[in-house]
């Protein structure tokens, strides 16, 4: 047996399954280890209003001061906790590796509207203590309110169902740790199937810095704690947690004020993707961003300087925007003029009832094709299932008052078909369209489904178009249709930065000649306002 390891800890249950967790990983590794609960300030202060700014260490500070005085020897961190300065004498040396980062929005079943965005009824009431949270949600639905909660886990869930809250912003990494059964007591287990829950993409809803890692923290000059810890390193997190905590450095973050961020290494692109976003309070409107590259010091450098910046921009967007439009709010929150006006009229085409009668799926690749397939009220059969490309799709589709079995992640249209595939192998799906649709799904397909093609509308060539094309400093293009009618009219400028909502969109601006674009990270209005 080698050495005795005593690792100090929280009471709560989630800190205690963090401890135990590194604990078994250390017991495998032949080390005899032992868990010393500490009892932390913002233990002490669960229950009041730690939110202004001096949430810094509040729940550290103790083990901290536990390791100093060698009556323990290792301290496990959820690592967004963790001031991003160690006291002297301390060195964080490893850290895990990541759970799910993105928060969770649990709803009551009461509460549930499945025409509304994210599924939450209007004027719903929110439950969190996040500055960041509240920002960023609100910026997705400007019509919540909030409420301040407080506790572990199991108990905010039992908060909102004995209170006034109809939905509560959580972790999905706490949830996540206290419902595995290898660890976690039988009796903390996280049971949700009384809620709707709706899983925030870290894009759209970034999360707090580090959030979903551990740290392990340790005397410098312990070496032989250090080369057990070592052995649970996840050196790819590490790289990215620096970078997350670099940012939030310099912008002058902690852990209660509106920032996030969110990086990840990208094996396509072969860089780090980096999205964050920073508010001046939880009731502004926040600003956010996403850059790539390889150097961390870089990365740090635009993420700061884009948020930074206070330089007016005119950009287009070949859509026609209405006032709610995340998009327009989003640059406008950047400081930028919004101009948005689509390039080519819509017409809806008739379509036989028939046609859709034994059909197993319908996949919507576009928002016209929901609003043409559902404004001629189809009968669908309660049997046939709903199936989207990406998140916009998926909000059209929702205001009919459907709810999709499958969503695509917006990124990469073949592995989009791939996955979908996979689900509906060997079935029937319909596939509503445009009469001149690239049909860009299905040219991906590899013929283990039985599709069918619907035309429901015709996208037509807008023929008197006047734009102050000279004035725009971004051109955001949202399909090869729209690229080709601003081109027949307009040549684009050197200077004019250029942003395409998809490789489809791209290759219709590579055919004319214009190889210098920004492609959005995902095909909806988010990706193209975090790129603008």
């Amino acid at each position: 047996m080698k050495r005795k390891i005593t690792i100090g800890s929280r009471g709560s249950q989630l800190a205690l399954w963090q401890a135990n967790y590194t604990k078994q990983q250390l017991e495998q590794l032949g080390y005899d280890v032992h868990i010393h609960i500490i009892v932390t300030e913002g233990d002490k202060r669960s229950l009041q209003n730690i939110a202004k700014g001096e949430g810094k260490g509040l729940f550290t500070k103790e083990i901290e001061l536990a390791l100093l005085n060698g009556e323990i020897d290792l301290a496990v961190h959820s690592y967004k906790d963790l001031p991003t300065e160690n006291p002297e004498g301390l060195k964080v040396v490893a850290n895990s590796s990541r759970e799910n980062p993105a928060d969770w929005l649990i709803i009551k079943k009461k509460a549930v509207d499945n025409t509304q965005p994210y599924f939450l009824k209007p004027n719903a009431l929110v439950g969190t203590s996040s500055a960041r949270r509240k920002a960023q949600f609100r910026a997705l639905r400007s019509d919540v309110m909030f409420k301040d909660i407080r506790g572990n886990v199991p108990t905010r869930l039992r908060k909102m169902d004995e209170g006034d809250w109809d939905a509560i912003i959580l972790a999905a990494a706490g949830i996540t740790r206290l419902s595995n059964p290898v660890v976690a007591d039988a009796n903390t287990e996280i049971d949700l199937s009384n809620y709707r829950v709706v899983e925030f993409k870290p894009q759209e809803m970034v999360p707090a810095p580090v959030q979903g890692i551990l740290a392990y923290q340790i005397r410098e000059e312990d070496t032989e704690t250090r080369q057990a810890i070592q052995h649970l390193h996840d050196e790819e997190v590490g790289k990215a947690a620096a970078i997350e905590r670099s940012i939030m450095t310099a912008l002058g973050g902690g852990c209660q004020q509106p920032i996030g961020v969110f990086c990840q290494w990208s094996e396509q692109k072969e860089a780090f993707e980096v999205w964050a976003s920073q508010a001046k309070s939880c009731k502004h409107f926040p600003k956010k961003v996403f850059v790539c590259g390889t150097s961390p010091t870089e990365l740090v450098q635009k993420v700061t300087t884009q948020l930074a910046v206070k330089e007016k921009k005119k950009v287009f967007i070949s859509r026609g925007l209405m006032a709610k439009s995340y998009f327009q709010k989003a640059l406008q929150a950047k400081g930028h003029q919004v101009y948005g006006q689509s390039l080519i009229e819509f017409e809806g085409v008739h379509y036989p009832q028939q046609s859709i009668s034994n059909t197993d799926w319908v996949f919507f690749s576009s928002q016209n094709g929901v609003r043409y397939f559902f404004e001629q009220n189809p009968e669908v059969s309660k049997t046939t299932q709903l199936a989207v490309i990406g998140n916009g799709t998926l909000k059209a589709v929702q205001q009919y008052g459907h709810v999709p079995a499958f969503v695509g992640n917006g990124k990469n249209i073949s592995q989009i078909a791939e996955a979908f595939e996979q689900l509906a192998k060997g079935q029937t799906v319909l596939f509503p369209q445009a009469q001149n649709s690239l049909q860009s799904i299905q040219k991906h397909l590899n013929g283990h489904i039985q599709s069918q093609n619907l035309v429901v509308y015709n996208n037509i060539p807008r023929q008197n178009i006047n734009l102050p094309h000279n004035q725009f400093d971004v051109l955001v293009f949202t399909s090869p249709l729209n690229v080709q009618v601003y081109c027949q009219h307009y040549a684009i400028h050197s200077k004019q930065k250029i942003v395409v909502i998809g490789t489809t969109t791209a290759a219709a601006l590579h055919s004319l000649g214009y190889t210098n674009y920004v492609i959005a990270y995902a095909p909806d209005e988010m990706s193209l306002a975090d790129v603008c």
